[in-house]
């Protein structure tokens, strides 16, 4: 079994490797109903929402280790903090409001930063 999670709720799954040919697999999650495309060689995947086939996921322009040097460095927003914004921006712009700490959970999995806690406005 393949163990894939869904980048818009986070929902986590097992893909039977047979349902995925060596391209990856189109998802449609069960939990939230958001279409996504994943690759085998990638942990990040593609958003494929109705009608705006082939946008990206919301971290693909993130550079993991960029982020996590420059949170070492306790320059995380100086260096990174318009990008981040974006990448929080294009998050919320799923099928379902998304509030700031499923962000900063899925930043967490997905890239190994942790962001502190901050209110939506």
């Amino acid at each position: 079994m393949i163990a894939i999670s869904c980048p818009h709720c986070l929902g986590r799954y097992l893909l039977r490797p047979g349902l995925a040919g060596p391209g990856g697999a189109r998802i449609r999650c069960p939990n939230c109903e958001h279409t996504f495309a994943w690759r085998p060689d990638s942990r990040r995947t593609a958003t494929l929402e109705p009608g705006a086939a082939g946008t990206r996921d919301p971290f693909a322009a993130l550079d993991g280790t960029a982020l996590r040097e420059a949170q070492a460095r306790g320059e995380l927003f100086q260096s990174h903090g318009p990008a981040l914004v974006r990448a929080y921006d294009a998050f919320r712009q799923g099928p379902e409001p998304a509030e700031s700490a499923r962000f900063r959970r899925a930043l967490a999995e997905r890239l190994g930063i942790d962001l502190p806690a901050w209110r939506d406005s």
